[in-house]
C-alpha cells in the first residue's frame, strides 16, 4: 500500500481523487487546502479516513503516517516550493501542470531528484507531438532523464 497526500482540494483535485480511488494499492491518508472548509468537504466526499491537515508545511513536518507521495493540485506559483519541500524529505511528487514557472526551478527540482532519489512527475493532459519531440531531444542530449508517459484511469 502506498500512502498519498492530496494537496489542494479545488476543482481539478476532483479528477485526481477519482483516479486515485481507482488504484487499489493507493491510500489517500492526508488532505490539505488553504481553505479549511474545502478540505473538510473533500474529505467527506472522497476520503473519509484521511486526515485533514491545517497546512502543507504542518503535514510535511508531522504526517499522519509515512508519506510515499504527494499530489500537488495547487496554484502553479506554489509548485516549486511545495515539490522541493517534499522531495527534500524523500517524498515522491506528482504535480499538476504547469510543473513550475521557470526553467531554473525545473532544473533545480531535477537536481533535487538526482540527489534524493525521489520521483517527480508532472501531469500533462494535452501531450502534443511537439512536447514529445522536445522531451526526446533533451533526453538524447543527456539534459533530462528518460522520458516516460503513462495514463491512469
Amino acid at each position: 500500500m502506498f500512502n498519498f497526500a492530496l494537496v489542494g482540494c479545488g476543482g481539478m483535485a476532483n479528477w485526481h481523487a477519482q483516479q486515485l480511488a481507482k488504484i487499489p494499492e493507493v491510500k489517500v491518508v492526508a488532505l490539505c487546502d488553504c481553505v479549511a472548509a474545502q478540505t473538510k468537504a473533500f474529505k467527506e466526499k472522497y476520503f473519509a479516513d484521511a486526515v485533514a491537515c491545517e497546512s502543507y508545511e504542518a503535514m510535511l513536518e508531522k504526517p499522519p503516517v509515512k508519506l510515499d507521495a504527494v499530489v500537488l493540485v495547487t496554484p502553479h506559483t506554489t509548485h516549486f516550493p511545495q515539490a522541493k519541500a517534499a522531495l527534500e524529505r524523500g517524498i515522491n511528487v506528482l504535480v499538476e501542470k504547469p510543473m513550475v514557472t521557470s526553467s531554473d526551478d525545473a532544473f533545480e527540482l531535477w537536481r533535487t531528484v538526482k540527489r534524493t532519489g525521489s520521483c517527480w512527475a508532472s501531469r500533462i493532459n494535452r501531450l502534443t507531438r511537439r512536447s514529445l519531440d522536445i522531451c526526446s531531444r533533451n533526453e538524447k542530449r543527456g539534459t533530462w532523464e528518460k522520458f516516460n508517459s503513462f495514463r491512469v484511469g
